[in-house]
This record gives structure tokens, sequence and C-alpha cells, in this order.
């Protein structure tokens, strides 16, 4: 599905894989796999937030401490079965927790409405460059508005 532009609409920015749209006047996102699919169009004038959040299972690393206390004791018993066992369990929770920790952006409208998507793929720098550019987009918008 192809954003239809309105006269004067140009883009300013695009996700690479072309999830997020920005232009001068809207922010777009489109997501479509496995017989599903999400749009949310928002108009910059309209928009209230913009959050970048982190999430992670800290619960996960709890894993890992197990699996060092029992690695910790099947070497000092010389059992390696239980040596082994507790650096499987330990790298096990480190491996999942470090798989399940997502960033992502909420853009919040002044209506309620939400657009949450993950920074996949997204260095730092260009996180905040994106934020840079959604915000000087709406004060662009609003000072053409007043």
């Amino acid at each position: 599905m192809s954003i239809e532009y309105i006269p004067g609409e140009e883009i300013i920015t695009q996700s690479e894989n072309k999830l997020i749209t920005l232009t001068n006047l809207r922010l777009r996102y489109h997501d479509s796999s496995w017989g599903r699919a999400h749009v949310v169009s928002m108009l910059l004038s309209r928009m209230a937030s913009i959050t970048v959040a982190y999430k992670s299972r800290p619960a996960l690393l709890l894993v890992l401490v197990a699996g060092i206390f029992i690695a910790s004791y099947g070497a000092s018993e010389r059992e390696d079965f239980i040596t082994a066992a507790g650096l499987l369990t330990g790298m096990t929770g480190l491996l999942a927790y470090f798989l399940t920790r997502r960033h992502y952006f909420t853009i919040a409208t002044m209506g309620g409405d939400i657009v949450r998507f993950h920074t996949t793929r997204m260095g730092r720098k260009r996180v905040i460059e994106f934020i840079n550019q959604v915000e000087r987009a709406a004060l662009i918008n609003d000072k053409a508005d007043a």
C-alpha cells in the first residue's frame, strides 16, 4: 500500500524497511506480513509526544546467576556434569536476555492514538536523528499553521 501524497507534501525520511515514512505533514506507519496489516497515519500538527523506550527482562539474568552458582558448585565438587549443566543454564539465560531486549518508539497524538514500532537495526545516532527530524518537521508545520 503506497501513500497518496497531499499537494505540497514532501518525504523527509523513510526507514530502511519502509515501515515508517515521515513527510513535512505527517508520519505514516505501515506494516503487513503473514496475513495481517497495520496502518497508522498521524498528522504532525496532532502529534503530542515521541518516546524512545527500552524493554528488557532482567529476570532472565537470574537464570545466568543461578547457572554460575550451579557451575561453581559442580566445579568445587569435581562434578563435570553439574558444571556443564550450570554453564549451559547460565549461557541460555544470558542469550535469552539479549535476544528479548527491545528498543521502541512510541508516538502519541493529541487524540490518544499511538504508533509503536521497534528500532530494529537503528543505531543510537539514527534514533536521535529520527527524533530530531520528527520534532523539526512538527515545529515547522506548527509555524506554517500559525
